[in-house]
């Protein structure tokens, strides 16, 4: 099912895992202070994991929220918060709706499926306000992160 999305969606492999394709981009643009450069005032974005794929440890310069759409797995967003590494669930299941989460800016974070069978996946759409633009993505090295703060900081990093 997840290369059948991959190929009607025309979606690219992402630098962080995954993959994904543009689907808006505002026409209007705002001005943001880490930037010479206005950026989209928002943009948004089809993201597509499968059980064999995570999202390594990124950061952007703006807030973006994780809407599940497609799924036969949960989604765990890790989140770095105030030196802690939190997760958060998002589902559509009846028991536990929490179909959305929202990384805020600066954070480090990285995302996997909570089923890893081979046809495992999940679609979300993901929304960045002020819009995505990669000179404000980073992804984190050993030097970016406190190694000691979790056993996830070592399994999510790229490379």
């Amino acid at each position: 099912m997840h290369r059948k999305l991959i190929e009607s969606l025309k979606l690219k492999s992402h630098p962080e895992g995954g993959f994904f394709c543009r689907i808006y981009e505002s026409n209007l643009q705002t001005s943001v202070p880490y930037s010479k450069e206005p950026r989209k005032l928002t943009t948004a974005i089809h993201y597509l994991l499968h059980a064999k794929q995570y999202s390594c440890w990124h950061k952007i310069q703006s807030d973006e929220l994780w809407c599940l759409s497609t799924h036969s797995s949960e989604v765990l967003i890790h989140e770095v918060v105030n030196s802690e590494v939190n997760g958060a669930v998002i589902t559509t299941k009846l028991s536990a709706i929490n179909p959305s989460y929202t990384v805020k800016a600066g954070h480090w974070f990285a995302a996997e499926l909570l089923n890893k069978s081979d046809d495992d996946f999940a679609l979300c759409q993901c929304v960045v306000s002020p819009g995505f633009d990669f000179n404000d993505f980073s992804m984190a090295t050993t030097k970016d992160l406190d190694l000691n703060l979790s056993p996830l900081i070592r399994q999510f990093l790229k490379g």
